[in-house]
């Protein structure tokens, strides 16, 4: 099974993260820009802010 790989470019920071599920992208995302997220329902909310953002 192959794993996905998603990068993205958030301000300075490039982020790469390989995760199974797409909430999990954003999560770990958050983190790496300082944003803990506990809930996966969080990581959800945070997936609309950066779509919005974009």
């Amino acid at each position: 099974m192959l794993d996905r790989v998603l990068r993205c470019r958030v301000g300075e920071k490039e982020v790469s993260v390989i995760e199974l599920e797409e909430h999990e992208y954003f999560a770990v995302i958050a983190r790496e820009l300082g944003i803990e997220v506990g809930a996966p329902q969080q990581a959800a909310i945070l997936k609309r802010l950066f779509n919005k953002s974009i």
